[in-house]
């Protein structure tokens, strides 16, 4: 009897872990500063990637979750989100920004390049 109910637990551990694990979907990103690169240019390295995602209740768009996320010395990171809508905000040191939106589907592993292109940052102090 024990046997089995230790049986039993550990399948539905095993079928829940299952189940979460196709609700999420996993996002790559590559940010690079040249189209049709073969490497990422080394100055998207630490590019950081603002993720906000957002519901529709009763018609107003509400913000439920924001995260931050780094690029690594390749200019690439991973995203494991919810299924939904989100707005990603692309920003690297010398590079212009930039913002997508995203429609993220539950068991999804979908890639994502973005390139950003040479800019000045420099701010004026506003009065």
């Amino acid at each position: 009897m024990k046997r089995w109910l230790s049986l039993s637990c550990a399948l539905l551990m095993l079928l829940s872990a299952v189940a979460s694990a196709q609700d999420h979907a996993r996002v790559a990103v590559t940010v690079q500063s040249r189209p049709d690169s073969a490497m990422p240019a080394t100055e998207t390295a630490g590019a950081r990637i603002i993720v906000v995602h957002w519901t529709n209740s009763q018609m107003h768009p509400a913000m439920v979750q924001d995260q931050v996320a780094t690029t690594d010395k390749m200019g690439t990171c991973t995203l494991d989100l919810l299924p939904g809508v989100y707005d990603l905000f692309v920003s690297a040191s010398g590079l212009s920004p930039y913002a997508v939106k995203v429609d993220v589907v539950a068991g999804e592993n979908a890639p994502l390049t973005i390139t950003l292109k040479a800019g000045s940052m420099h701010l004026r102090p506003v009065n």
